[in-house]
């Protein structure tokens, strides 16, 4: 599978896309302009983070840093901050996001995502239904109150 990657000349699109939906939900978004960034090692972390119990923590903190602070996740003394914000040794954690068991959940994940049709983020599947996108979320809503 080929993976579509960031095109420059879209991407005008796309910031007035994410300010238009910060600005509905009153919420601070600082294009990064550090995009595109790999977050290979970043998937692989939300799975470690699930291990410990603090997955929310974990994606809130980062996600923040990429879409509301601008900070370069490209940088691993950056990524190094935020995971010892979040009590996290980072030694350690890239230690275990290293593990083979973490790889090949990811993978795992991965294939059954492709199997689903899932294509983007975020994708929600209700009652084997898919809906993409934030501006789809009031359909979800009305799915999920049916089910």
């Amino acid at each position: 599978i080929k993976a579509n990657f960031f095109v420059p000349a879209k991407a005008k699109y796309m910031i007035k896309d994410c300010k238009l939906c910060a600005e509905k939900l009153k919420i601070i978004f600082k294009f990064n302009s550090y995009f595109p960034i790999k977050s290979l090692e970043l998937m692989r972390g939300v799975l470690q983070a699930q291990k410990e119990n603090i997955a929310n923590k974990y994606v809130d903190k980062f996600f923040d840093a990429m879409w509301k602070d601008g900070l370069n996740l490209k940088d691993q003394s950056v990524i190094n901050k935020i995971l010892i914000s979040l009590n996290i040794d980072p030694q350690d954690f890239h230690l275990n996001i290293s593990k083979q068991i973490i790889k090949n959940e990811l993978k795992k994940r991965t294939n059954d995502a492709l199997l689903k049709g899932i294509f983007g983020a975020p994708s929600f599947i209700i009652n084997n239904k898919m809906f993409w996108e934030q501006d789809r979320l009031h359909f979800v809503m009305e799915k999920v109150k049916k089910k």
